[in-house]
């Protein structure tokens, strides 16, 4: 096919392109013969010895962009409601400065811990998902004047404080639910130790988030 042909139209059209002004009179031409106008944008076709417009370039873009952000949208996967057993699939990771992956490892008895402000322990998760609660289990080797900050990892991939100045507990058991925060979209959560205990260490056994 020579230069200026439309790719992919059978052999028994006739097909060009250029400015509609120098568009041949339909009535020389087979039907089904095709011109592709660059000014005008459109395709047009012979029929029954007249040039009839079958495609507007133009407003089919505009169609298309439309389609594809329709689509965009349905494959984007839709926000899940994070389980406590969501939330311990992926082992924890981070510069907690021991064990940031014990603070999901549904093992309480097993500590993570922070000796230095910024330190983390981070999970991320599959896809946008909703939470709304946490809860904690304490390290009886906390003074209890270490805190901590919770942050999620928002939709555009920001991370953001969710809840702050909570304190390192001290005792080794469960902290009661705690939805004061309320719910956020989040692509991942982490940890974060803000002030380090006086015990040179900011322990905690496990944490647990959910929706």
């Amino acid at each position: 096919m020579s230069k200026g042909q439309i790719s992919a139209i059978p052999q028994t059209f006739w097909a060009k392109q250029g400015v509609a002004a120098a568009r041949p009179v339909a009535g020389t031409l087979r039907n089904g013969s095709l011109w592709y106008s660059t000014d005008t944008k459109d395709i047009c076709q012979v029929e029954s010895g007249a040039w009839v417009t079958i495609f507007d370039y133009s407003l089919t873009v505009s169609a298309v962009n439309v389609h594809a952000a329709i689509s965009d949208a349905h494959h984007t996967p839709a926000s899940k409601y994070l389980t406590v057993a969501e939330f311990q699939h992926i082992p924890a990771f981070g510069d907690f400065a021991s064990n940031p992956q014990n603070i999901n490892n549904n093992a309480v008895g097993t500590a993570a811990g922070a000796n230095n402000i910024n330190q983390y322990a981070e999970v991320t998760f599959s896809c946008p998902t909703k939470i709304t609660q946490w809860r904690q289990f304490g390290n009886d080797q906390n003074t209890g004047d270490g805190r901590w900050k919770l942050q999620y990892l928002n939709v555009s991939n920001v991370w953001t404080d969710w809840q702050t100045a909570i304190p390192v507990r001290t005792t080794e058991d469960w902290s009661n639910w705690d939805s004061s925060a309320g719910e956020v979209v989040a692509l991942g959560f982490r940890i974060v130790c803000t002030t380090v205990d006086t015990n040179t260490f900011s322990n905690i056994e496990e944490l647990e988030v959910k929706y």
